[in-house]
């Protein structure tokens, strides 16, 4: 299989939104870190890859299964997370396993066992009396006992506290170290994304407006200080998506940075150079500004 999905000429539409994915596809041995703001169509993309919803219009395969005509059969090997997600609070834990295991042909009960084991859980607990974070931990044993080879996970972290959140991204990591499976992560979390996705896709107002991989994304963004003359004008090369000046001090966010950069900047009449990494929060802010209003400029 060369895609776990694979999405083409994909709309959906609300009032007042639409999703457009021209193509997106996902192969086995990634994790993609889907971040968004509130209302950028993160929930939407994953429920019409599940079948949940249905879209306007274009094509998606779900493990080499159209979607949502053939949602049975794909679906027996994904597994699919979301906070939204309901437990039957009055059940014991061992029964949530026993249901799930009815309707999963791949269900592993060793692998369910070591898991209960590792999420320290008790089958006998009631699901009423559990914290949030074991909920969450609750979930991902239940999705990952199907051995599914993909996992669609809706801001899985949201309200977790730091210790189980990062308990939550090792087990993640492991999984498709172990195997080659692929997993599609939803958050607005960039902290939780930045440490356990290779691949960051920044959705905006239903459009995708960066796919790349996090090294690379990383490595070509820089916030630039340096002085130069008011008539300075930066390489072109250098991508700029914010300019600020005070006098001679100019700061510039670059999206282009390369290991040419600080002599380009030199010999374009910049002194006194300091350059400075930016967090995935930082570039995803940044690159929002830019696509909602180009390139910005301003004093401080």
């Amino acid at each position: 299989m060369d895609a776990l999905f694979e999405i083409q000429d994909l709309r959906h539409r609300f009032p007042g939104f639409e999703l457009a994915i021209d193509h997106f596809s996902l192969a086995p041995g990634s994790i993609v870190g889907l971040i968004g703001p509130n209302g950028a169509g993160k929930s939407t993309w994953i429920r019409i890859l599940m079948g949940m919803i249905r879209a306007d219009a274009g094509r998606v395969r779900l493990l080499g299964h159209p979607m949502p005509e053939r949602e049975t059969e794909a679906k027996r090997r994904v597994g699919f997370l979301s906070e939204d997600l309901s437990l039957y609070e009055a059940l014991p834990v061992g029964w949530h396993l026993d249901f799930v295991r009815r309707f999963s042909p791949d269900w592993d009960p060793s692998y369910a066992a070591e898991l209960l084991r590792r999420f320290r859980l008790d089958p006998a607990a009631l699901v009423g009396t559990l914290s949030r974070g074991t909920r969450v931990k609750l979930q991902l044993l239940l999705a990952l006992a199907k051995r599914p080879v993909l996992l669609l996970l809706d801001e899985p972290t949201s309200g977790l506290d730091p210790v189980v959140r990062a308990e939550f991204l090792e087990e993640l990591m492991q999984l498709v170290v172990e195997e080659e499976r692929g997993v599609l992560f939803s958050s607005h979390i960039t902290t939780d994304v930045e440490r356990c996705a290779d691949r960051i896709v920044f959705l905006n107002q239903g459009r995708i407006v960066a796919d790349e991989g996090r090294e690379e994304m990383i490595d070509r963004w820089r916030v630039v200080r340096f002085t130069a003359p008011a008539t300075f004008d930066p390489p072109e090369r250098c991508d700029v998506v914010r300019t600020e000046r005070q006098g001679p001090i100019w700061q510039l966010t670059l999206r282009g940075f390369s290991p040419s950069t600080e002599g380009e900047l030199r010999r374009a009449g910049a002194g006194e150079i300091v350059m400075q990494r930016l967090s995935l929060e930082e570039i995803f802010l940044a690159s929002l500004r830019q696509t909602e209003s180009g390139s910005v400029a301003a004093t401080f």
